[in-house]
């Protein structure tokens, strides 16, 4: 029979697991998130001029910078989607 430790290590393997799980659904919903709010920018030709006129006074962060950062977001979503665990 398999000690205490076994155990032990069985149940923490297994909520590490879970919390894996919640993680990565959690990205998936940001992703979610963030397209929806690009698409809501995109949309509206006011706000869309705003947020352009917003990223060219940004002395910190450029357009390329952003839409990079979507980019990689989504991409690790999208392997999330279709490699479920």
């Amino acid at each position: 029979m398999a000690n205490q430790q076994a155990w032990a290590d069985r149940q923490r393997l297994l909520d590490l697991y879970h919390n894996a799980q919640q993680e990565l659904a959690a990205l998936v919903r940001t992703s979610d998130e963030i397209q929806e709010t690009k698409a809501a920018i995109l949309a509206d030709a006011a706000r869309k001029a705003e947020f352009q006129q917003l990223m060219l006074e940004d002395p910190n962060l450029t357009t390329a910078q952003v839409l990079a950062v979507i980019e990689q977001i989504k991409t690790m979503a999208d392997y999330v989607v279709d490699h479920p665990i």
